[in-house]
Order: structure tokens, then sequence, then C-alpha cells
């Protein structure tokens, strides 16, 4: 019985290194680089060719901005939430209210694609304090 737990756990982590593995090599070669708002418009746009990961990465990109938000204003790092999205907004009203304020703003194609995304949020789901 032991064995085959421990074959089992061989087993699944290399499937998880696997997974890791695979990951870095098929993620678009932007993503290996500081991103700006042109990286980000490029892996958002559904128009784009290549990458079947694209929007995965998007939406994930998106996601870990909310997720930093949501953290460090529950550690007290920030006093307050740098935007207020109400509960249950599907990730893909989310990705379409960040990828509209990317094409509406491209003269800020150069700038951080995390402040690009916390801005267009802010201005989608202001605060109320």
């Amino acid at each position: 019985m032991k064995s085959q737990t421990s074959h089992r756990r061989r087993m699944i982590q290399g499937a998880v290194l696997s997974c890791c593995a695979f990951s870095l090599c098929c993620v678009p070669p932007a993503f290996g680089q500081w991103i700006d708002g042109e990286n980000l418009t490029r892996v958002c746009d559904p128009a784009q060719e290549g990458h079947i990961f694209r929007p995965g990465v998007c939406s994930g990109y998106i996601m870990a901005a909310i997720d930093l938000d949501e953290a460090l204003t529950t550690r007290g790092v920030i006093h307050k939430p740098l935007f207020c999205m109400p509960e249950n907004v599907p990730i893909s009203r989310v990705t379409a209210v960040v990828t509209g304020y990317l094409k509406a703003h491209p003269e800020r194609k150069d700038e951080s694609a995390a402040m690009l995304v916390v801005d267009a949020l802010g201005a989608e789901f202001p605060c109320k304090h």
C-alpha cells in the first residue's frame, strides 16, 4: 500500500512539474518581460491569432490584479481598495471592461498593464468612500 501511495505521489508531482514547464514554455514572449498596455492589449485581443492560451493569460492577469487589490486591502498594506467590484461579476464582463479601457486609451500603451487594469476597474467600479 505504501509503495502505491508513493508511486501515486510521484506521478502527481511529475504531472504538476510537467504542467508548470509546459505553461512556462508556452506563455507568449511578451510575458517574460515587463507587461505594458500594448502587450496586454495584444494578449486580450480575440482577433489576434496565435497562442491558444491567450484568453486564459488575459483573464488570469486581470484576476491577479483583482486578487492583489483584495489581499493588499485585507492585510492593511493599502487602507482602501482601488476599485469596488460588485460580487459575482463574470470574468467575461471584467475582461470586456479592461479591453474597452485599453482600446479607449491607446495613448497609455507604454504604461504598466497592472496600473491600466486598476484604472479601468476603478473607472467602471468606483468605490464610494
